[in-house]
């Protein structure tokens, strides 16, 4: 398998030209991310919560259950910010599948490596 071709967890499905909202590099891309995606317990931190809507964000997972629930709250491009109660609610396992896919609908091979800590080879 390539490092260029969607699998169950990076497939946008019929979101995938939304990606390409988020910019050309990965940099840029990491930005973007920002505008839409935030980690619940950072909510939790500034007081803020997960709406009600959100609280099943963190089950979802797969890209493209991701992108629908995020759009589903506010359809404008990926590129622009939205209020704190349209973001998606994700944990850290979800912004790098979203990474990963922005980059292969660009034609750039990505693929995720993760690794949970105090497990670290040899």
């Amino acid at each position: 398998m390539s490092d260029a071709t969607h699998m169950l967890w990076s497939e946008p499905g019929g979101q995938w030209h939304r990606l390409r909202e988020l910019g050309d590099t990965p940099a840029v891309i990491a930005d973007g991310l920002e505008e839409f995606t935030i980690h619940h317990d950072i909510t939790r931190q500034i007081g803020f919560g997960a709406p009600a809507a959100a609280e099943e964000d963190r089950a979802l997972r797969r890209v493209a259950l991701l992108l629908d629930a995020v759009l589903g709250r506010d359809s404008r491009p990926l590129s622009e910010l939205r209020s704190l109660a349209n973001y998606l609610y994700a944990t850290c396992r979800d912004f790098d599948p979203l990474a990963v896919a922005a980059l292969r609908e660009r034609d750039v091979p990505a693929r995720l490596r993760a690794m949970l800590e105090g497990h670290a080879p040899g």
